[in-house]
C-alpha cells in the first residue's frame, strides 16, 4: 500500500502503537501472553503503521535487539536464529543482506540463518573504517568469531595470564566491549603481526604467479585480479 493510499492514523495513535511495539520486548509486559503471542502482536503493530505509511518502530539498542531473537541450537552443534524470531523492520534488512551466504537448513524452520551471520551483522565487523566498509567495528569480536585476530590475540594474552580478551570471551556477546576487545588487540601487536602477515601473503602469492613459465600477457588478468583483491592501484 502506497502513501497515496495509506489507512488514517493520527501521529498520536502511531507514536502509542510504537511505544506498544517496544513494550511488547519487555518481560514484565503482558506476561501472560506467550513468546508467539508477543511476535504476532509486534507483526499486527508494524503492519498497522506500514498500511497508515508511517514510519516502523527501531526504538532499540544493538543489545536490545540481540537479546530478543533467541539462538538455537540444531542437530549437529550449528548454532542459528529462526528469522521468524527477528522483529521487523530488522528481519527484512537481514534477510536481504544474507544474499548470497550460505544458510543452514533446519528441519521446520522456514528460514534459518547461522547465529553469527545474524550477532555480526547487527553489531557490524574488528579493525576497519566504518566508512568505507559499511559495517561497524568490531562485530565478529562481539559475536567471538573464530577469527585469527581473535585466536591470535588469545594466545598471546594466556601466555601473559589472561587480559581483556579472555575476560570477554567468557561473557555472553551482549555484554562483551568490544572497544576494550580492540584496544586489546592492538596494544598485544596482533594488528602489526596480522599486517606483516598480510604482506608477506601477498608477495608469495605474486611470486608464485611470476614462477608461472607462461606469457606475461597471460597472467596478466590473474594479476590484475590479484592486485585488485589486495587494494593495490600499482
Amino acid at each position: 500500500m502506497t502513501a497515496n493510499h495509506a489507512l488514517p492514523m493520527s501521529q498520536k495513535q502511531a507514536d502509542a502503537l510504537r511505544r506498544e511495539w517496544a513494550l511488547l520486548l519487555k518481560m514484565g509486559y503482558a506476561s501472560q501472553w506467550t513468546p508467539a503471542q508477543k511476535m504476532a502482536r509486534q507483526e499486527e503493530i508494524a503492519t498497522l503503521l506500514l498500511q497508515a505509511g508511517q514510519a516502523l518502530p527501531r526504538g532499540m539498542t544493538r543489545q536490545e535487539l540481540l537479546a530478543s531473537v533467541p539462538i538455537r541450537n540444531a542437530e549437529g552443534g550449528r548454532y542459528y536464529v529462526d528469522l521468524a524470531d527477528i522483529p521487523q523492520p530488522w528481519r527484512d534488512e537481514f534477510w536481504a543482506a544474507l544474499h548470497g551466504s550460505g544458510r543452514p537448513i533446519v528441519e521446520g524452520v522456514e528460514r534459518a540463518a547461522y547465529a553469527w551471520d545474524w550477532e555480526g551483522w547487527v553489531c557490524g565487523q574488528a579493525f576497519g573504517d566504518p566508512a568505507v566498509s559499511g559495517k561497524q567495528r568490531g562485530g565478529d569480536l562481539r559475536a567471538g568469531k573464530k577469527t585469527w585476530l581473535l585466536i591470535r590475540g588469545l594466545e598471546l594474552e594466556r601466555s601473559l595470564g589472561g587480559g581483556a580478551l579472555t575476560k570477554a570471551i567468557g561473557q555472553m556477546s551482549i555484554a562483551r566491549e568490544v572497544s576494550d576487545m580492540v584496544e586489546a588487540l592492538i596494544a598485544l601487536g596482533v594488528r602489526e603481526e596480522s599486517e606483516e602477515l598480510i604482506r608477506g601473503m601477498e608477495t608469495e602469492a605474486l611470486a608464485a604467479l611470476d614462477s608461472v613459465d607462461v606469457p606475461a600477457e597471460r597472467k596478466a588478468p590473474l594479476r590484475a585480479l590479484a592486485m585488485g583483491l589486495m587494494g593495490r592501484t600499482s
